[in-house]
């Protein structure tokens, strides 16, 4: 179906223009292990720019899971921006980091009422006969439906505002001609490792913080940051995967599984925190609440076996060997280093 004309999940017509006035991004080139380390990022640029581009239109259509991906891809662009900081003039990078989170923001208020949604309409179809009550799941569906039509309602309003054109026209201008700092060495993609490398350390003292003494919302916090140091990982090893091949897929997946246990628990406590105003909600409506009480309940017990289920998928994620490749040298320091004294250019 022609990107002008895509249709919503109810079949009607997608709201608001989605032609975006922007030329054509080419093609993220190819790179490999002796590639530039400028050119290994701007592919990474290319690539998630081009993602966003296309995400555009099917958030305007409201196409299933859609915004979540659009919301991704803002997170890796943003990510990207701050753990390859030294390489790009700050002048530019940090406007559009700014930028990126915003649009985060925007997206991610939608997509929390479609995780809310999803999750909790799961939960009461699988509680027993004599936990169900009867019109209490529609009253959930009903009420957290509504909350993510507005949400995806103000997702279009901030999409046809010229704030929002012109974040696409300059990721553009990032994709196609990057701005790049005095430190951005061409060559070498040690530079890129050691970025990557400095974020794991970030990780690891996130982890050691969680043995700190603290009551359960600074507890949920600390693990809220682990998560978001983990994505920050797994986003710098895929950006490398071009360049490291296998080694970087190995790192990427490990921490991935720690940000998947992680971002369940993350669920749970957004669901815990709202179900107590959804049932004083149904009980306004004429329902009974008493499901959702138990909701709560299931919820907490969850949260113990997320942290047990994190505890467990750790100590793999963190195992020296999936690293050691960030402390080597890329193929053009190597090269360097035989080099006899004098005869570099």
């Amino acid at each position: 179906m022609p990107a002008d004309h895509l249709q919503g999940e109810d079949g009607s017509d997608a709201p608001g223009e989605v032609r975006l006035p922007l030329a054509a991004i080419p093609e993220a080139p190819q790179t490999d292990r002796d590639s530039a380390a400028r050119a290994v990022l701007q592919a990474r640029f290319v690539q998630l720019v081009n993602e966003l581009r296309e995400q555009d239109p099917l958030v305007r259509a409201d196409v299933h899971d859609a915004v979540h991906a659009m919301r991704v891809t803002t997170r890796r662009l943003r990510s990207a921006l701050s753990t390859f900081r030294p390489l790009l003039d700050r002048e530019v990078s940090e406007p559009l980091r700014e930028d990126l989170r915003w649009l985060a923001g925007v997206l991610g208020e939608a997509r929390d009422a479609e995780v809310l949604r999803s999750r909790l309409t799961a939960q009461l179809q699988a509680l027993g006969p004599g936990e169900q009550r009867a019109g209490l799941a529609e009253f959930v569906e009903r009420d957290l439906g509504d909350r993510y039509r507005a949400a995806h309602r103000r997702c279009l309003d901030v999409m046809r505002t010229a704030p929002y054109l012109d974040l696409l026209e300059r990721l553009q201008e990032l994709a196609l001609s990057p701005p790049w700092s005095r430190a951005a060495t061409p060559d070498d993609q040690l530079v890129l490792r050691k970025r990557v490398r400095r974020d794991w350390k970030r990780l690891r003292r996130a982890v050691h913080e969680l043995d700190a003494d603290g009551d359960g919302d600074e507890a949920l916090t600390r693990l809220h940051e682990v998560r978001k140091a983990a994505k920050r990982v797994r986003y710098g090893a895929e950006t490398l995967v071009p360049a490291a091949g296998t080694k970087a897929e190995r790192l990427a997946k490990a921490v991935k599984k720690v940000q998947g246990v992680l971002g369940d628990h993350q669920d749970g406590a957004v669901s815990r925190a709202e179900l107590f105003d959804l049932s004083v909600r149904a009980t306004a409506d004429g329902q009974n609440a008493f499901a959702l009480g138990v909701l709560s309940a299931r919820e907490d017990d969850h949260a113990r076996a997320g942290t047990a289920a994190f505890l467990a998928v750790w100590p793999k994620a963190s195992r020296p060997k999936l690293r050691r490749w960030l402390a080597e040298p890329g193929p053009v320091v190597a090269a360097e280093r035989r080099s006899p004294p004098g005869t570099a250019d």
